[in-house]
């Protein structure tokens, strides 16, 4: 089943400010490497190549802080369950233990991201 985000701005700009406080304490800096950022508005889906606890919060920096683009990050859906605040920041998931539906549906969440110009964001698990 689909756990779609379910975005609300003052909880985003609330947890803007708490994300960037705990960024700059847990991080010297950010680097960022690899190919170009696309240009313009469309729609875009990044992978990370590394998965751990700051996925959803450096995600969500990258989008909203560096890029300035409306973000969406990609979580485990019993995470999700267990930590639905996320899904009010701009977090989606997928509450299954089946591979090919979980894949399935999460396909279906980036494809509502494509027709939104929005960024996806997601991480090996």
């Amino acid at each position: 089943m689909l756990l779609p985000a379910r975005k609300v701005p003052p909880f985003e700009r609330t947890y803007a400010r708490y994300r960037r406080r705990l960024l700059r304490k847990a991080f010297a800096r950010i680097w960022v490497g690899g190919a170009p950022w696309p240009a313009g508005d469309g729609p875009t889906i990044a992978f990370l190549n590394h998965s751990a606890r700051w996925d959803p919060i450096l995600t969500l920096y990258l989008s909203q802080d560096l890029f300035r683009r409306d973000g969406y990050g990609m979580m485990q859906g019993a995470q999700l369950e267990r930590y639905p605040f996320f899904r009010r920041i701009g977090c989606f998931g997928v509450s299954t233990d089946s591979i090919e539906y979980a894949s399935a549906v999460s396909s279906i969440g980036c494809a509502r991201s494509w027709r939104c110009s929005t960024e996806t964001w997601s991480a090996p698990r």
